[in-house]
């Protein structure tokens, strides 16, 4: 008997992956595939959909890529979907853009249409997003038009996913009118797939927010998505001095995204409006200290937490403080806008100029070793002869002016700055 359970459990283990990703227990899903030494197409082609809902998009992808390859069968054109499927999120949610021009195969199904719109649009080509997102729908339309066995509302609703994303192209374009009126449509329409309600609605109002954590919408979404409504949720949370829930949310989070500092960033913002900036200073500073080792938190930028940080602190009043922490941003210090900030901060403090024109120095200094493009180098030294100009130190301006002039020879501006501050220690050479 035990031997036939055995043999039963090795003959289903596709029954029981597939069972437990519909069951949403996707991890588990993985494990169980994993455990075939050499799994057959149907155990792929699942673990390839697995690996696309837990959001491994890069091993799915590979996996596609070698299905194709390796099998040619009336599924091939399903695959070309999935496959278009992976290099969309890719695009949307992994951040890799601009890695390739093209999809590399010709997309034909409405749905490989509309998967190519989601990837050009996560590349930031939103024109040609739309053109194509407007093929799409019209390949959709086409093809259920001379069917009478295919409900009104089931093409409306297809339609309606294409409609969703064209809106949002036509947004990022700045056409606000055409995108609302879109969005407007489609909800219009009472969608049966709430996640399109939810991607309209979450913008809206605290009340129609209730519909990112509708019953089915889980399954609708990849991690990415959830992860975005989730802060967004946080964030109604705290703007509607709901604390307790807010910080309910927020410890999940935390727990949940050790490689995010969004967390950490609305936390602070609650406890500032919960219990005062000073209360959020000590929350920043604890935080920054607890992650600054790169062997505890290697995945960790702490650049902006320490930007909000600064915010605080200068609302506070403590200049000198705030200076402190931009000074110990590292390679970020030296960026036009931390130079600029710092210069004004320094030139309100006694004795300041001293620091700025050091500060000044080492940033010109640090471009000029990193190759820093010219206009930004030019920039700061111009701004550097400016600074010393007004603190009556011309031969440093003179200087300065004479290194930009070797790179920008006929820049007349420059060469009229030089020669004003020649003109207040050696007359005879301005």
């Amino acid at each position: 008997l035990m031997t036939k359970v055995l043999i039963m459990k090795t003959l289903l283990v596709f029954e029981k992956a597939y069972c437990q990703y519909r069951l949403l227990q996707t991890q588990d899903a993985l494990d169980t595939i994993n455990q075939v030494k050499s799994p057959d197409l149907r155990l792929l082609e699942l673990k390839a959909q697995v690996l696309y809902k837990l959001g491994q998009y890069s091993a799915s992808l590979a996996l596609y890529k070698n299905l194709i390859k390796e099998f040619s069968d009336e599924f091939e054109e399903e695959r070309m979907t999935n496959i278009s499927a992976v290099h969309a999120a890719l695009s949307a949610f992994d951040g890799q853009i601009g890695l390739q021009t093209e999809l590399g195969f010709e997309v034909e199904s409405y749905e490989q249409l509309y998967n190519k719109g989601c990837w050009l649009l996560g590349n930031n080509r939103v024109v040609e997003a739309q053109k194509v997102l407007v093929q799409a729908e019209e390949v959709c339309r086409g093809l259920y038009v001379d069917d009478p066995d295919v409900p009104e509302e089931e093409i409306e609703g297809e339609i309606s996913i294409i409609r969703v994303q064209l809106a949002y192209a036509l947004q990022l374009q700045g056409k606000t009118d055409e995108a609302l009126t879109i969005y407007n449509q489609v909800i219009r329409l009472r969608p049966t797939d709430i996640a399109l309600v939810a991607e309209q609605n979450v913008f809206d109002s605290r009340k129609k927010m209730k519909a990112t954590i509708a019953p089915g919408l889980e399954n609708k979404l990849v991690p990415f998505q959830k992860k975005k409504i989730d802060f967004n949720r946080a964030l109604l949370f705290m703007y509607s001095n709901q604390w307790e829930a807010c910080r309910k949310l927020l410890k999940s989070l935390q727990r949940d995204h050790t490689d995010s500092i969004i967390p950490c960033l609305i936390q602070a913002a609650q406890i500032g409006r919960e219990k005062g900036s000073s209360k959020a200073v000590e929350y920043l500073q604890k935080y920054i200290s607890e992650h600054s080792d790169p062997d505890i938190s290697p995945e960790i930028d702490l650049t902006d937490v320490k930007l909000c940080l600064v915010q605080l602190l200068l609302g506070l009043g403590n200049l000198e403080e705030a200076c402190l922490v931009l000074e110990a941003l590292g390679d970020v210090t030296y960026t036009p806008a931390v130079v600029s900030c710092l210069v004004s901060l320094y030139n309100a403090q006694r004795g300041g100029e001293v620091k700025a024109a050091r500060l000044m120095e080492h940033a010109i200094e640090w471009h000029k070793n990193n190759k820093s493009p010219a206009p930004i180098l030019s920039s700061l030294m111009w701004e550097s002869s400016e600074f010393a100009l007004k603190h009556n130190n011309p031969k440093s301006a003179a200087a300065t002016l004479e290194e930009i002039l070797r790179f920008e020879p006929k820049n007349v501006k420059v060469l009229a700055k030089l020669i004003f501050a020649y003109s207040m220690f050696n007359q005879t050479k301005a």
